[in-house]
């Protein structure tokens, strides 16, 4: 995943000039600056998923 946001940043950049991290990025102040960044696999409550993990009744 993390990889595909450095290939389409270098795109825009080659392509269209435009700097993704610029435009888009966040900085958490965790000291890492600016930088796109997502969540991935996020589970929640709600979601069957989670409650299979954490022991929690299935959905019917």
């Amino acid at each position: 995943m993390y990889d595909y946001f450095g290939d389409t940043s270098v795109r825009y950049a080659s392509y269209v000039n435009l700097d993704l991290t610029k435009l888009i990025g966040v900085d958490y102040g965790d000291g890492k600056g600016r930088a796109l960044r997502a969540t991935v696999r996020a589970c929640l409550p709600a979601y069957p998923c989670c409650r299979r993990r954490i022991g929690g009744p299935s959905p019917p």
